[in-house]
């Protein structure tokens, strides 16, 4: 009995295992092809190492060594788990999610969204700032959500330092309340401070996504001429036209 529970303990590690290895292959492979383009050489190796899981995938999860087919891939483009009969409920109950078409899962996850913003009471907000950011995927969507959020409690955060400040200005008061409302305010100051900061991130993030990572430099090549007259000096201009002086000499002209 033993011996079968330890077989049984084996093949299902096995099987994780083949499964976790499935869904980094093919994470790998798609971050491969996002590469191509920078690093050719870096991509091909990445798409190398993406197959090499593959194939130990495949052999983990051979029908006729483990009893198990193929892993099949989601919509989502997540692996359906494995059957679990430990946990019959949660098992089906993500298996039904995970096998949803793509539009259920945009809708699902839409819904989502939003109920997490009401909890954080930043709704409005959240759709506000992703209309006017035009998020157009789920992940411009879900940035827009939490920088809303992020502000939102940034804001919250200075007012109670605010708040906490007022109360060291309070006639007859201790110098020990005095210490423990400074305190209090300089730390959400500090809370509010680096709300503020991830905010402004995340606006820099969703900038660099939207122009492609690219950074482009202009450089402005100035072109001066040098005329020496006699005597050695030198003038230097953006042009130098010559002309007749009064002695019917040369004189240099710039502009």
């Amino acid at each position: 009995m033993a011996d079968g529970t330890e077989r049984t303990k084996t093949t299902r590690q096995r099987v994780d295992a083949g499964l976790m290895n499935k869904q980094r292959a093919a994470r790998m492979r798609d971050s491969a092809g996002t590469l191509m383009n920078r690093d050719r050489i870096g991509a091909v190796g990445l798409k190398a190492d993406a197959d090499r899981l593959d194939r130990e995938a495949d052999g983990a999860l051979d029908r006729w060594r483990y009893t198990m087919g193929s892993p099949e891939i989601t919509p989502g483009n997540e692996l359906v788990p494995p059957f679990n009969q430990a946990d019959l409920d949660a098992s089906e109950s993500i298996r039904d999610v995970a096998r949803q078409s793509v539009d259920m899962l945009a809708h699902s996850a839409s819904e989502q969204r939003m109920e997490l913003a009401l909890k954080n009471d930043s709704l409005s907000m959240s759709l506000e700032m992703a209309r006017e950011m035009k998020a157009r995927t789920a992940n411009e969507k879900a940035l827009a959500h939490q920088d809303a959020t992020t502000h939102k409690l940034a804001m919250e955060f200075m007012a109670n330092a605010g708040t906490q400040l007022q109360r060291t200005k309070q006639v007859g008061i201790s110098f020990q309340a005095f210490q423990i409302y400074s305190v209090e305010a300089a730390r959400m100051t500090n809370a509010a401070t680096r709300l503020m900061a991830a905010f402004n991130e995340a606006l820099l993030t969703d900038a660099r996504r939207r122009k492609g990572g690219k950074q482009s430099m202009t450089v402005k090549h100035v072109h001066q001429q040098v005329q020496v007259n006699d005597g050695g000096q030198a003038i230097v201009a953006g042009s130098v036209k010559g002309g007749r002086g009064a002695n019917g000499g040369s004189k240099g002209a710039t502009k």
